[in-house]
């Protein structure tokens, strides 16, 4: 369970998209070149809100379940017919073909399983291409060959584990919230959320961290996946 272990910084932590499911605990007070978000449904407000905060004009949104962007997307969102995999094909791509020539980019994403096809395949090469990477993590404690089996595939928990622990070689984890949306499981006698949303930094960037061990939820910042839901309490 190290993976988990989260981490504070000297950056300040804000929260931005929707108030509920679709609103992210990032960290503040850096500079990107491009926006890539993965996952986008109904809901572009998470991108919206940064893309006007942080002044980026390059913004990839893929999205292979859909036909067009909500029709409140901001304008510096380009839409990409494509749903995330391990390969790039005429409906997947894994991003290689997005992030080689950038250096300082940001990542959100959310794509019901598939970000284990992506961390497959993603180098630490690549991985360093991302100052900030916001991903929800689905069912990492359970194993199911029916899950989400229309997107992905099925995969054994310690594969899954080991592939979310790629990203804490060149990021610290600094936020962490249980989607409210979809229960809890039992693994090794620890009760733990089915989704998780992650936010990682990578870790050239900061100078002064330590353990963070504070409450989660975090009152001040997150919320409830659905409006008048129970918050999932994850005890340290």
């Amino acid at each position: 369970m190290d993976f988990l272990t989260r981490y504070k910084t000297e950056y300040k932590k804000i929260r931005l998209g929707s108030d509920y499911d679709g609103g992210y605990i990032i960290a503040d007070g850096l500079t990107y070149d491009t926006f890539i978000s993965c996952g986008i449904a109904d809901d572009v407000t998470f991108e919206n809100d940064f893309i006007r905060k942080y002044n980026v004009t390059e913004c990839f949104a893929f999205d292979g379940t859909i036909e067009k962007l909500p029709t409140n997307s901001d304008k510096n969102i380009t839409f990409v017919k494509k749903n995330i995999s391990s390969k790039i094909t005429d409906n997947t791509t894994n991003l290689s073909d997005y992030v080689c020539e950038k250096n300082n980019i940001f990542l959100k994403m959310d794509i019901e399983t598939n970000e284990y096809q992506w961390l497959e395949v993603t180098s630490s090469e690549h991985m360093n291409k991302f100052i900030q990477i916001v991903i929800e993590i689905h069912f990492p404690f359970t194993y199911s060959e029916t899950l989400f089996s229309k997107l992905s595939y099925s995969m054994s928990v310690e594969k899954k584990i080991n592939l979310i622990k790629k990203i804490n070689n060149t990021h610290y984890l600094i936020h962490l919230h249980p989607n409210s949306c979809c229960g809890t499981t039992r693994f090794h006698n620890i009760i733990v959320p089915n989704v998780l949303e992650f936010t990682f930094l990578r870790k050239d960037l900061c100078s002064n961290v330590s353990v963070d061990t504070s409450p989660i939820p975090n009152k001040l910042l997150d919320r409830p996946n659905r409006k008048n839901e129970h918050e999932i309490v994850f005890n340290y």
